[in-house]
């Protein structure tokens, strides 16, 4: 859940009540080829559909996205070569959102 990944981003109560609520999830799994041994970190999330505080989705993503690099590193240094990553998921988000343009451009 996103709960607790963003209460530890928060600076006070404000912040968590704002940030902190509902029951958005994320499903994270590493995959190998069994062939090439070549891995991959699949994700499949559904964000707020908070569209009156769109800040939300993006800190959201923004943690999730985070927690997918450090994954994406710890296996990297394991294995030699960095696994791809594949996110998948509801967004509940338009294409001229902070979200879109977040993880279509950085």
């Amino acid at each position: 859940m996103f709960a607790p990944l963003l209460s530890s981003h928060c600076k006070d109560s404000a912040q968590r009540s704002h940030y902190c609520h509902g029951s958005q999830v994320a499903v994270v799994r590493h995959l190998r080829h069994r062939s090439t041994r070549r891995s991959v970190l699949v994700a499949c999330t559904h964000i707020s559909a908070n569209w009156k505080n769109p800040d939300t989705q993006l800190a959201q993503v923004v943690v999730l996205t985070e927690k997918l690099r450090e994954q994406q590193h710890r296996i990297g240094a394991r294995e030699k070569l960095l696994p791809s990553i594949v996110l998948c998921g509801d967004f509940n988000s338009k294409p001229d959102s902070g979200t879109y343009q977040f993880l279509s451009t950085g």
